[in-house]
């Protein structure tokens, strides 16, 4: 494991920790720590750490001059980064409990290794230009700090680890200074240095004669080892069951703070009473007779196994392929660290990871920038739907005449609909904010169309839950861009119609580029209707962006928001709609909006009472929580409140239901991701499963799958059909009268789509049979379904409620993202309400700079930019060094014509 932490002061760190395992006797050796990195080369650090120079680093000052280091100084400043490297349990029992020194110093090259890799992603803060306030970043290539070995945990079970202690300083070649350390790009690439460790510690391990196997993103093992693995683990088992106690008692699974409570609270004292031999008896004191034999005979006979050369499967462009097309399906910028990381997990016996960075760094398709990287097949999708958009400029028909409009438009919205008809353009762009009468607008646009003698549009979504609304607002022949894409008979109906796809901001680059290319033949016109503020795409780029700001199209824009009734709340969503987030907080706040709790329990046990009253009177109530952990929190809280007010029955039947992993389709492709036990949910047609139907992977081949069917069938699933299905981790859910469900998944037989909304008329035990109040059932065979009592974000993008709450638990203060408050907080007509259980941080989290999701030619733009910057700064830096030198050169003629004065 690779694991950071911020050292603020550390004035007795190196002391009282770094120098000390966890456990010393008085007058014991100290652990000698090693100065690293290519910056300590340049301060003149070398050997062993001593404290006058380390303690020259942690003030901010030269360890050889004394002079200050970096030219900012903060009163808290960050002292170090104390980087911790572990090496896989059976490791650390051959080097400690097995005594093979050679194992530990195999340890200590791999971690020099990783560290030299690390470096790499060594950045400082780049502060000029349009960067100023901004969190981009260069790298530097260099770091300085101490590398210490410790060999023990807590509980002094064998736990082999390195801490790698930055200074917080790094030299910067570009301004020819000492600039802060910027880590969180070595932190962003941690998964693939973390991989790198592990390949390089088990090609090591390997030479020595022993035998690493099952590699995976964790660590891997060692044959003959691995029994011993629980019986040195006392301290993550600690910790475990102490989760697991916690889990009990809340009914629930421990959330992420609370382990990092549970760990920091349980974490003992350092021991002063054990020396290193003391340790070591204690340990083997742990294993049985023939444990210990068994042991030493696998030491004795590795060492008499001749060196091995480091084995490895696979070539490094294909290797590098598969992950390429993993990071790209879903981002168009991604950093190499991603790229590498994914390689390296998709192939866990290819070990040369050098050959990997080398053919990434020579791919003709990649174009890499300080360690962030795009594609030229994404530059050229953007950029030939922005050119086709170009040439459709004036070359279509007119939609219809201004005068036929409704008086009921306001004033916004019939000059956005006049806008539009006006265009003679292949594609037109409607762009309102939440709640401003998109749909209104949109009608009256068609029907001006149907008066001026064109035909119906035809309407296309990027959701099903998206076509859905359309059908319910009067679209009733609408259907999904994806049908649309793959389906020659609704190409042929679209020949010289008007295409109208709603929800465009969902539509990926990727979609867009087929659906301008397949339009513009046929001589249609498209008429894209969106808010790019909005949640955008599951798969990469912002389409409906890249045409606005690429194609200079013009755009049609609805900003009166009439969605709620009350000016007030109408100000709310102006406020957020304009991009003042942190503004908008403080209005709801002041309005009374924001409702905190103490804790994360309070918080979801409170939402879950609004919602469940609101149930009670009859008040239609939209609950959104952006994410899925927390809305099982929610549901624990809301489903036993519900069966108090009556509203969910006392009988109930336990239905198995499974949670989509969300896997890319590489993902799917590659059989060392899955586990026994995973289930398919099949969205196409195959040999043996049907679409809607489940299936659960009883063995993983090298080759393929075999899953078997709800009718107990097996059949072998192969790459060829890793496409049909998505991949989920089965949940037993409780299913009662009056519970709310959502349907995730499509079963044609059943007449249930993805996105349906189901209330639960009936269960049977005996049967297990879950029958909805509009007569439909949930199939025996089907698990593509959860409770529906809280949407997320994304789920809710298009719904409108009487009256709507927001939930923002411990997950939200890590990850919240503007666009999910954004679309959280427009959903409702009549009242709403924001829970929070940690305000300030929420608060914090929305005032933070938010770039979004990146272009391929945004990128590009970006990066041509900053070097151009960069260049004119060295060409300013240049010209002041020759006025410089040129002054100093006056300077020194005038003191020596005064020179030969004073001597006549």
């Amino acid at each position: 494991m690779i694991t950071p932490g911020v050292i603020h002061n550390g004035r007795n760190y190196l002391t009282h920790h770094l120098r000390k395992n966890d456990y010393w006797a008085e007058g014991e050796r100290e652990v000698q720590g090693e100065w690293i990195g290519l910056a300590a080369e340049a301060l003149g650090l070398s050997g062993t750490v001593t404290d006058d120079p380390f303690d020259a680093l942690r003030e901010n000052r030269h360890p050889q001059t004394g002079e200050q280091l970096t030219a900012r100084e903060r009163k808290h400043r960050v002292a170090f980064s104390d980087i911790q490297l572990s090496a896989p349990k059976d490791v650390s029992v051959l080097a400690m409990v097995g005594n093979d020194e050679r194992v530990r110093e195999a340890f200590i090259e791999s971690v020099k290794m990783v560290l030299g890799e690390m470096e790499r992603y060594a950045a400082v803060r780049e502060r000029r230009g349009n960067a100023a306030t901004t969190e981009a970043f260069r790298l530097t290539g260099n770091f300085v700090g101490g590398l210490f070995i410790h060999d023990a945990s807590r509980a002094l079970d064998p736990q082999l680890h390195a801490h790698a202690v930055l200074a917080n300083a790094t030299w910067d070649a570009e301004r020819n200074a000492w600039f802060a350390l910027q880590p969180a790009e070595m932190i962003r690439a941690s998964p693939y240095l973390r991989q790198v460790l592990y390949r390089e510690l088990a090609g090591r391990i390997r030479a020595l004669g022993y035998e690493p196997y099952d590699m995976s993103s964790t660590g891997f093992s060692v044959r003959g080892v691995e029994h011993l693995r629980e019986r040195f683990s006392k301290r993550s088992n600690q910790v475990n069951k102490l989760a697991e106690e916690l889990s009990a008692k809340k009914g629930r699974k421990a959330s992420k703070g609370e382990v990092e409570v549970l760990v920091r609270e349980s974490r003992g004292d350092k021991l002063t009473e054990a020396s290193t031999e003391a340790v070591r008896m204690s340990q083997r004191a742990e294993l049985t007779k023939s444990e210990a034999r068994g042991l030493d005979d696998l030491v004795r006979a590795a060492r008499a196994e001749p060196l091995r050369e480091q084995w490895s499967h696979g070539q490094a462009r294909v290797v590098l392929d598969a992950a390429l097309r993993h990071v790209y399906e879903r981002s168009s910028v991604a950093r190499e660290g991603v790229v590498l990381s994914a390689a390296l997990e998709f192939h866990p016996d290819f070990f040369h990871w050098r050959e990997l960075r080398e053919a990434l760094a020579t791919h003709p398709d990649v174009i890499r920038k300080e360690g962030e990287m795009t594609l030229r097949s994404i530059c050229r999708e953007e950029a030939l739907t922005v050119q086709r958009v170009v040439n459709g400029k004036n070359q279509r028909f007119g939609i219809g005449g201004a005068g036929d409009l409704p008086e009921t438009l306001t004033v916004g919205q019939r000059n956005a609909a006049k806008a539009i008809l006006r265009s003679r353009d292949f594609v037109s762009v409607l762009v309102g904010d939440a709640g401003t009468g998109k749909t209104t607008v949109l009608t009256a646009i068609e029907q001006s169309h149907l008066k001026s003698g064109g035909q119906r549009f035809m309407p296309l979504a990027p959701t099903t839950k998206a076509r859905d609304a359309l059908v319910k607002s009067g679209f009733e022949s609408a259907d999904t861009v994806q049908q649309f894409l793959v389906s020659q008979g609704l190409q042929s109906q679209a020949v010289g119609r008007v295409v109208l796809v709603d929800e465009a901001g969902l539509l990926s680059t990727r979609q867009l580029d087929q659906l301008t290319q397949i339009t513009y033949n046929l001589r249609a016109r498209l008429l894209l209707v969106g808010d790019t503020k909005q949640h955008y795409s599951v798969e990469r780029g912002d389409a409906l962006r890249n045409v606005i700001i690429n194609s200079q199209t013009p755009v049609a824009r609805l900003a009166e928001v009439l969605r709620q009734r009350n000016e007030e709340d109408r100000q709310f969503s102006r406020l957020l709609a304009s991009g003042e987030v942190a503004d908008a907080f403080e209005y709801a706040d002041r309005r009374g909006l924001i409702r905190e709790a103490e804790t994360d329990d309070a918080l979801f046990a409170k939402a879950a009472e609004h919602y469940v009253a609101n149930q009670v009177k009859g008040i239609e109530t939209l609950v959104v929580i952006p994410f899925w952990d927390e809305i099982d929190r929610f549901n624990a809280q809301a489903r036993p409140a519900l069966r108090d007010a009556g509203l969910l029955g006392e009988t109930e039947v336990v239905r198995e239901a499974v949670k989509p992993l969300t896997w890319t389709l590489q993902q799917r492709a590659h059989w060392n991701q899955y586990q026994v036990g995973d289930r398919l949910l099949f969205a196409r047609d195959t040999r043996f499963f049907k679409r809607g139907a489940a299936a659960e992977v009883v063995a993983i081949l090298r080759n393929g799958l075999i899953a078997k069917g709800a009718d107990g069938r097996e059949a072998k699933i192969t790459r060829k059909q890793s496409t049909a299905f998505n991949v989920g981790r089965v949940q037993a859910l409780s299913v009662a009268k009056g519970d709310k469900i959502l349907i995730r998944g499509h079963h044609p037989q059943s007449g249930l789509a993805n996105g349906d909304f189901k209330e639960v008329a009936l269960v049977e035990p005996e049967t297990c049979r879950v029958v909805f109040t509009d007569g439909k059932e949930l199939p025996t065979d089907f698990a593509a379904w959860t409770y529906g009592h809280a949407l997320t974000s994304y789920r809710s993008q298009g719904t409108t409620s009487e009256e709507s709450l927001l939930v923002l638990g411990e997950v939200a203060t890590r990850a919240l993202a503007r666009r999910q408050f954004y679309v959280g907080n427009t959903r409702f007509r009549g009242a709403h309400a924001i829970y929070v259980s940690q305000k300030e941080e929420i608060f914090r989290r929305l005032s933070q700079p938010d770039r979004g999701r990146e272009l391929a030619t945004e990128f590009v733009e970006r990066r041509r930019l900053a070097e151009r910057e960069q260049m004119t700064s060295r060409v300013q830096q240049n010209l002041s060094d020759l006025v410089r030198r040129a002054q100093l050169s006056d300077a020194m003629r005038e003191e020596q014509s005064k020179g030969q004065r004073y001597s006549l």
